[in-house]
């Protein structure tokens, strides 16, 4: 045992977030807390962390067992060089690096004496000895999977942005190798590349790893155990992501389902105690009042994520679907001010109906290249030329069309100043803006309810091209899902820039790879890119050619652009894609024609079985000295009731599905 959690509680005022929680987590426990913004999630690992006291019940720590917390945000940004931030911990070790310095400094002063070698040799010595050299190694490297570079090691931390800051406090956590890892949002600021090289790094730990992430590939890859937050508890779930969802799904059925049984059999008794409360059946009436009163209601229980289940991101489509060629791409040369380009003579067509993935580790130029499609800057080189027809929908991830000193409504007014008072309410609550909310000032929003309010008012104009720059940013889990579905229901072009793998194959078919040999242009999503270079001997790893630069510094590699056009292998892919989607459509055809014979089918079970209830009930009211007969048919009336409950359930859901997907 790590930690133990037993009968805790805790709340701020008015919000009570935990009550009566008992949890126990183990060495080599992999976890994945889940729930939507504000459940709980980060107040459990402060509670953990001792960085919070519960309002009652314990938190039992192991004595003998090291923690080691990442905080969601970090802004501290602390004194020395990068090395020695992460050295910080090990006040030891430290200390004999900084001696060993100074004996070097004075060898350096006077080569030739003695006394200053011999100091050095001891210096050098004594840091070997507490593991000062391979404590070294193991930064570095840490170092470089987060996107560092060597000559990082020095710099000052008052040099360093606020997302490479979060990068070293992720670094500074792991260095500690703890017993326990607790990681609020850890792949926050990290790109695809150091992403997967946490993953690898997180699987291969010794330590346990308690989580927070809104990452489902990152959830899958690296979780055997999912802990939903709800109703002021702990749900447990064994496997990844998928796995809890796909079993939560089931949990909920089966719930309700004894929940519709039971009220069914309560209404049944009810209807027979008030019919018979007097009269030759008032004693069987009184009996079944007793069985009545002890039956304990079941609840359903609550849902973390129902308000947020009902979020929808939908996009207005133009009339027109736009030229053959909505945008194209001559020459580009893509730079940051005076620095090397980060891309040169790139050439990309984006024709009508793509949806386009743009990939690659941070800084390499895929914000600068998007930027230059839309025409929100201008290349360097190079002409970009936009379709007659095109009207363009533009999301920049600083999300700066919004507008801090209107509240919400007037917001969604600055693009539909006719919608009245009922119309906007309504668009804000699809965004899960609800009551008063809605008056909010745009000032007083957290990044993820700025980046739901920008999409939803990107969706109100008609477009027939969407171009989204890292668009999941603060999104927890179900807003992903709701962008997702709007993006898959809206018939336009797509161009992306995301580092988030679960939405890029969910959402492109196309992805322009920024790797070692330049930018390259490949059919499928992202897990298909993967798998293609596996086939070739390569990794996603490899995109910066060896050396992660930091933040900017993708300038360091000079991107000689392979040609976007695609190799004939991938032309006959596209072909085979064009018949396997007429065969999903005939495949449709043949299986609404089996629901409908179903749906007939299921009607005359339902006319059948409700005649039968009426024959039993008139049985049953002739049966009143008749023991066993009465057992049997109450037994047959049962049957048939939970028999007619699910055939209705079927009928129903059947009904909703053939009304949903109407035949083509």
């Amino acid at each position: 045992m790590l930690v133990q959690l037993s009968d805790l509680h805790f709340g701020y005022p008015g919000v009570e977030l935990f009550s009566g929680v008992t949890w126990q987590i183990d060495p080599g426990a992999r976890v994945g807390l889940v729930g939507p913004n504000g459940c709980g999630k980060s107040t459990l690992l402060r509670l953990i962390a001792g960085e919070e006291t519960p309002d009652g019940g314990q938190i039992s720590r192991h004595r003998e067992r090291t923690i080691a917390y990442l905080r969601q945000s970090s802004e501290g940004r602390g004194e020395g060089t990068l090395l020695e931030a992460l050295l910080s911990p090990f006040e030891r070790t430290l200390e004999l690096r900084r001696r060993r310095t100074l004996a070097l400094s004075a060898l350096e002063e006077r080569p030739d004496d003695t006394a200053a070698l011999d100091a050095y040799g001891a210096a050098q010595h004594e840091y070997e000895m507490v593991g000062g050299d391979s404590l070294e190694a193991r930064v570095r490297e840490i170092l470089r999977d987060l996107g560092f570079a060597e000559g990082d090691l020095n710099r000052s931390l008052a040099s360093f942005s606020g997302g490479e800051l979060g990068r070293i406090e992720l670094a500074r956590v792991l260095v500690r190798d703890p017993d326990l890892l607790l990681l609020d949002e850890p792949t926050n600021h990290l790109d695809i590349e150091a992403t997967e090289n946490l993953e690898r790094r997180l699987k291969e730990t010794r330590s346990a790893v308690v989580l927070v992430s809104h990452d489902r590939a990152f959830l899958n890859a690296l979780c055997d155990e999912i802990v939903e937050v709800a109703g002021g508890d702990l749900v447990r779930y064994r496997g990844n992501f998928d796995a809890y969802r796909a079993a939560r799904q089931q949990r909920m059925e089966k719930i309700l389902a004894e929940i519709e049984k039971q009220e069914g059999e309560v209404a049944r008794l009810q209807e027979y105690i008030s019919k018979n409360s007097a009269g030759l059946r008032a004693r069987q009436a009184k009996s079944r009042k007793k069985v009545l009163g002890k039956i304990e209601k079941l609840e359903i229980p609550d849902n973390p994520w129902a308000r947020s289940e009902g979020m929808r991101i939908t996009f207005a489509e133009a009339e027109h679907r736009g030229t053959r060629e909505m945008i194209r791409a001559d020459g580009l040369t893509l730079r940051h001010g005076d620095a090397p380009p980060l891309a040169e003579a790139l050439d990309l067509v984006v024709e009508r109906g793509d949806r386009l993935g743009i990939v690659g580790p941070n800084g390499c130029g895929k914000t600068t290249l998007l930027k230059a499609l839309v025409g929100a800057e201008p290349a360097q080189g190079g002409k970009v030329t936009v379709g007659s027809q095109v009207s363009m929908g533009w999301f920049d991830q600083q999300r700066g069309d919004l507008h801090d000193d209107l509240d919400l409504t007037e917001e969604i007014r600055t693009v539909r100043a006719d919608l009245s008072p009922e119309q906007v309410r309504t668009i804000l609550g699809r965004l899960r803006f609800g009551d008063e909310e809605v008056f909010r000032p745009v000032s007083s929003l957290s990044g993820g309810e700025r980046s739901r309010l920008a999409l939803g008012k990107l969706g109100m104009t008609p477009r027939n091209l969407l171009a989204l720059d890292e668009p999941t940013n603060h999104l927890d889990i179900p807003a992903r899902e709701a962008l997702e579905d709007g993006i898959a229901a809206f018939g336009g072009t797509l161009i992306v820039v995301s580092h988030d793998r679960y939405f890029l194959d969910r959402v492109v078919t196309k992805i322009l790879w920024f790797g070692p040999r330049g930018a390259e242009l490949h059919w499928g999503n992202y897990t298909e890119l993967k798998e293609r270079l596996a086939g070739r001997g390569q990794t996603m790893t490899t995109a910066s050619g060896g050396g992660l630069s930091l933040g900017g510094g993708a300038a360091a590699a000079r991107l000689a652009v392979a040609r976007a056009s695609a190799p004939d292998e991938e032309r006959l892919q596209e072909k085979a894609a064009r018949v396997a989607g007429r065969e999903r459509e005939r495949q449709a055809k043949r299986e609404r024609e089996r629901a409908e014979r179903r749906f007939a089918e299921l009607e005359e079970s339902i006319t059948s079985l409700e005649a039968r209830l009426a024959e039993l009930d008139a049985e049953l009211a002739a049966s009143t000295d008749d023991w066993e007969r009465l057992g049997r048919l109450t037994s047959e009336r049962g049957a048939t009731e939970s028999d007619l409950s699910r055939t209705l359930a079927e009928w129903e859901a059947l009904g909703v599905s053939l009304e949903d997907d109407p035949p083509t």
